[in-house]
C-alpha cells in the first residue's frame, strides 16, 4: 500500500495543534465507542500491561479486554513520565485482544493530556491487532499528524517490533 505523507511545518501554531487535537480526540472517541460491543452496562473487565523493552525510548503496552478509566490513566501516566524523563519516544500497542473502552476511560483527562503531548513527543506509533475501524483511523491520521503511525495485523507482531525499532536517519537530530 502506497503511503502519502503530508509535509507539515516543524512548529505549528497553538491553534493548529488545538484543532488537530480536537479532531484526533473526536475521531478516537468515535472509533473506540463504535468498537465497544453493545451490552448492558457492566464493570470493565480488562487490563493494560507494560511490556518490558531494553530501550528507554521505546514503550510497549498490551491491551486486553474492556478498558476502564483506571487502566487507561495508569498507561497515560507512564507515557507522560517517559515524555518527562526521556523526551521523544516510540510507542507500540498490542491490542489483538482489545474488546472496547468505557466512556470514562475515553474521556479521562490524563488520557487526553497524554494524547495531546503525543503529537510532539511520539516519533513512531505502532499498533498490532487494532479492530478494523481503529486501524482505519490510525492510518488516516498518519497522513495529517506529525507522528509516524502504522498498523499491523495480529500475525505481524514481529514486523511491528522491527518497524518501531527502526529509525529514519534523516529524522534523527544532527550531531554537533
Amino acid at each position: 500500500m502506497a503511503r502519502i505523507h503530508v509535509a507539515l511545518p516543524e512548529r505549528r501554531s497553538a491553534r493548529a495543534r488545538s484543532v488537530t487535537l480536537v479532531l484526533l480526540a473526536a475521531a478516537g472517541l468515535f472509533a473506540l465507542r463504535a468498537l465497544a460491543p453493545a451490552r448492558p452496562k457492566q464493570a470493565a473487565i480488562g487490563f493494560i500491561s507494560r511490556v518490558p523493552t531494553p530501550e528507554a525510548h521505546l514503550l510497549a503496552f498490551e491491551v486486553v479486554g474492556t478498558i476502564d478509566k483506571g487502566a487507561i490513566r495508569s498507561m497515560a501516566e507512564q507515557v507522560m513520565a517517559a515524555f518527562d524523563t526521556v523526551g521523544d519516544i516510540d510507542l507500540l500497542i498490542l491490542m489483538d485482544r482489545f474488546e472496547g473502552m468505557t466512556a470514562g476511560a475515553a474521556l479521562d483527562p490524563a488520557n487526553l493530556l497524554s494524547q495531546a503531548r503525543s503529537l510532539s513527543n511520539v516519533r513512531k506509533y505502532g499498533v498490532v491487532g487494532a479492530p478494523a475501524m481503529a486501524a482505519t483511523m490510525i492510518e488516516l491520521f498518519d497522513k495529517v499528524i506529525p507522528v509516524d503511525a502504522k498498523t499491523f495485523e495480529a500475525h505481524e507482531v514481529d514486523a511491528a517490533w522491527a518497524w518501531v525499532r527502526t529509525h529514519d536517519p534523516i529524522a534523527e537530530p544532527a550531531d554537533g
